[in-house]
This record gives structure tokens, sequence and C-alpha cells, in this order.
């Protein structure tokens, strides 16, 4: 039992250093490791030590000192050596058994305390187009500028096979899939990031939902009020059982932003009556961003 304390003191001196060398992701498994190895080395070196020491003094020769032989390397056996082993087996067998057990009880401990304990979240990303790729960036690149939890690009989800392979490897992902379906009913995901079409985002996000799955949702949250109506309620009936679920509303901690938030709720500016906010987006191509004449047939078509 000796492992324990001596284990709690190295690991005061030494073994969170040791776990801060491995990446964010492998510390878990670090830990526990850690834990693990010094009780054994330490420990088991410490107690095993006097009984080592017994057993070099049994193979002693005629002369009598027990380190007379290093010079020549004629090692005499004693039968000496027979009882000792024999009244020392119990010894001999319970203390590497005995350190392996408090070097176990002590990762536990390490992983049940430590603030990476849980395992890591694994994500699914379902869309691997223009905003797939801005949501894998981020999910590649967070942990360097924010303490998050440690989780795993898991999977990256498209309909083209050939096509969400190459995005999977290129974007940090472990696998890949073409339908969604499976990767939600799978129990090796924990949260579903959906960047795919506006017009999919209900049947996904609901069924990820009702899954168990946490979802971030890009937005526009849905393609009709109905949708989102369905939507909202599946994550209130999930949010019940503990499911986490939020809209990817990227610009709402931008700084100037929180600013201005704090700024209204504590009516420093009086009371908000308007508010002008432009914008301008585009995604068409360059033909299809040209002025519009009253005569145009693409025109007329869009107003049918």
């Amino acid at each position: 039992m000796l492992a324990i304390p001596i284990g709690i003191l190295l690991w005061l001196f030494l073994g969170e250093r040791l776990v801060h060398l491995f990446p964010m992701k492998r510390q878990v498994g670090a830990r526990a490791v850690v834990w693990l190895v010094i009780p054994v080395l330490l420990g088991g070196g410490i107690l095993l030590f006097p009984l080592i020491q017994t057993v070099i003094m049994a193979f002693q020769n005629s002369s009598g000192s027990a380190f007379a032989g290093v010079e020549n390397f004629a090692w005499a056996f004693s039968p000496d050596v027979v009882p000792v082993l024999v009244n020392n087996a119990i010894w001999i067998v319970l203390l590497p058994l005995t350190t392996l057990a408090g070097g176990l009880i002590l990762a536990a401990l390490a992983q049940m305390t430590s603030p990476l304990s849980v395992r890591p979240l694994r994500v699914a990303a379902i869309g691997y187009a223009f905003m797939g790729k801005a949501h894998s960036n981020a999910w590649r690149n967070v942990a360097s500028f924010f303490d998050v939890p440690a989780f795993e690009q898991k999977v990256l989800v498209g309909r083209d096979a050939t096509e969400v392979a190459f995005a999977a490897g290129k974007y940090g992902w472990t696998e890949w899939a073409t339908d969604w379906r499976d990767v939600i009913d799978g129990d090796d995901i924990d949260i579903i990031d959906i960047c795919a079409p506006g017009w999919m985002h209900a049947e996904i996000a609901i069924a990820a939902l009702e899954a168990g799955k946490h979802v971030l949702v890009e937005k526009p949250l849905a393609n009709t009020l109905a949708e989102a109506e369905l939507m909202t309620a599946a994550a209130a009936k999930a949010r019940a059982r503990g499911v986490q679920s939020m809209i990817g509303f990227n610009y709402r901690r931008v700084p100037a932003l929180v600013l201005a938030r704090e700024l209204i709720a504590e009516g420093r500016l009086g009371t908000i009556r308007h508010i002008r906010a432009p914008g301008k987006a585009s995604s068409r191509s360059p033909e299809r961003s040209r002025p519009s004449s009253p005569n145009d047939p693409d025109l007329a078509a869009r107003k049918k």
C-alpha cells in the first residue's frame, strides 16, 4: 500500500507536467497511464529493494562477502537462497499485485477527478461544401483559442462518396459517410453539426434530437415557420433529457455586438425604437449578379 502515497507525492511534483506534454485530445489517456506507471515503478521498486538485497546476500562466494564476486564475476550458488525465496514467496507474489492495484486505483481516481475525465465528445458534421468547410476549420482550431472540452472530429457526411472522402481527409475528420441517418442512429456520435442546405435542417435536427444527440445547426434555422416551430418543440423536449441545441449565430460573440447588447440592456442608449442593420451577401455567380432589366426573362421567371 506504500505505492499509493508514493504515487501521490510523485504526481504532485512530476505527473501533471508529464501529462501536459501530450496534446489535449490525448491527455485523458496519458493521465491514466502516468498514474498507473508512477506507483508501479517507484512503489514496487522501493518495496522490493529489501527482498532483492536479501537474495543478493544469499549469492555469496566462499569468502562470505556479498559483493566480493563482483570483481571476477565468479558468483557461487549458496543453499541459503532457497529458504530466502521460500520465506519471501508471499511477498514475491503479492508485492507486484499490490503495487499494480494501487496504480489502478490512482488511475481511476485521476480519471474521475480530472477536468478531462469525460471521454472526448465525438462530432459528426453533415455537409462538406462552403459551410461544412467553415465549420471543419472551426472544429480543427477552436482548442487553440478557447478552453473547450476534449472532442474528436469523428465523421463528415456528404452525398458524394468521392468528394466527401476527399474533404474528410483534407479537413481533419477521422471517417466519412454518405447517409446521415446511419450516423445519427449510431451510438458513437455525441454532437451533430448541421451544415447542410436549409431545406434539410428540420428533418436532420429533429431526428438527431430524438436520438439524444446534441445539435448545432447553421442559420437560417429552417426554410419555413412551420419547420422552425417543429424544431423548437423538439429542442425543448430534448432539453428536458439533458440534450443541448443551438443555432450558429457566429456574430453573437463579436466584442462590438456584445458591448452593444450591454449598452442596450443597461439603458444607456435610452429606448431603442428603430434599428438599421444593412448587409450584403451573395452566393450567385458573376453572371447572375448583373443588374436585371424589366424585360429580363430570368427576372420574370423568378417572380412567378
